[in-house]
């Protein structure tokens, strides 16, 4: 009995771990670590910047259009793992992998707009979601 409870309990903080909440929070912790590094350069990783800033933009959308993103398969949610680091290098490593041509992760990303409901919404939003970080998106 013991071991059911412990395999559920890990089964849960797996699942948070991997939450839309939990991963934009990371992903805005990965920002700041950025920007307040001594390595950090603008005219070199504001485009790393600016991927993060899409990528935490868009896993509001996808929470809020979440049946939709699995019907065409273009979920991003959940082929991210991202851990707690303050590292510089490894998170521009992280950045860089999900970025990769061959990632899942950019295929949603670059794909998600083709979903007719998702693309009306992102044309009526009001603020730049390519640019600014969105703490909500109606």
């Amino acid at each position: 009995m013991r071991e059911q409870i412990d395999r559920f309990r890990n089964l849960i903080m797996e699942s948070k771990s991997n939450s839309f909440a939990n991963n934009r929070k990371r992903i805005r912790e990965y920002i700041k670590t950025i920007k307040s590094s001594d390595k950090y350069d603008p005219d070199t990783h504001n485009q790393w910047i600016r991927i993060l800033i899409i990528l935490h933009n868009f896993l509001h959308i996808e929470e809020k259009f979440k049946d939709e993103v699995e019907l065409n398969n273009k979920e991003i949610n959940k082929y991210l793992n991202l851990p707690k680091t303050n590292d510089f290098d490894e998170i521009l490593n992280i950045v860089k992998k999900y970025y990769d041509t061959n990632s899942k992760v950019r295929f949603g990303l670059e794909t998600l707009d083709s979903i007719d409901e998702i693309r009306d919404y992102i044309n009526n939003l009001s603020g730049n979601i390519f640019s600014k970080i969105q703490t909500t998106l109606k």
